[in-house]
């Protein structure tokens, strides 16, 4: 019977492979213990994505004409250990990564949002995030809809207004019949998406 034993070479490899999967583990805690209050994002601009994005200013009452439109695409600056809570009127929404959560919220008739980090734009101090928001298929061809962006600090010991920041209200509307949208077309390099 040939049995296997656990030579102290074995032995070792264990232990150094479990020393280093928990030593991440602290890193990450560590991380996440110096990580900054929350701070409302900041805005860098709004884009109605399709065959040409547009970048959409708001009008003169802040307010951003472009429904109808299947999402919105907003572009902001944030710190890098932070987490977000994005709501459509209130209503927080999922974020949703893969494609078969995405059919399935559609079929639902619920909003969800996806988010990359824009590398290219990304500081050392400031992460510029792509937030694609996907209202839900009722509110796209609307009356309108406000978009709210909030912070959430990964600091565990952060609470209240330290934890989850002021939001970043974005309210989107119906564009006017007959006059032209205040927007300029962007190409898809400038948009830096991943």
């Amino acid at each position: 019977m040939n049995k296997k034993i656990i030579n102290k070479k074995n032995l070792a490899l264990i232990a150094f492979t479990f020393l280093m999967a928990t030593a991440g583990c602290a890193i990450h805690r560590e991380s996440a213990k110096r990580a900054p209050v929350a701070r409302a994002p900041s805005l860098y601009r709004v884009v109605q994505p399709g065959a040409q994005h547009v970048r959409i200013a708001p009008n003169l009452s802040g307010e951003y004409e472009m429904l109808p439109t299947n999402s919105v695409l907003v572009q902001v600056g944030t710190d890098y250990l932070t987490n977000f809570d994005v709501s459509i009127d209130g209503e927080t929404i999922p974020l949703a990564e893969d494609s078969a959560r995405q059919r399935e919220l559609d079929a639902a008739d619920k909003g969800y949002y996806t988010i990359s980090l824009n590398k290219d734009i990304s500081t050392a101090d400031i992460a510029n995030w792509n937030i694609q928001i996907y209202p839900p298929r009722g509110a796209r061809e609307g009356d309108g809809f406000n978009i709210n962006i909030r912070t959430v600090s990964v600091n565990p010991f952060h609470t209240g207004a330290e934890r989850v920041s002021a939001p970043l209200t974005i309210p989107v509307v119906p564009g006017r019949e007959g006059e032209m949208r205040r927007g300029e077309r962007i190409e898809e390099e400038e948009l830096r998406m991943p």
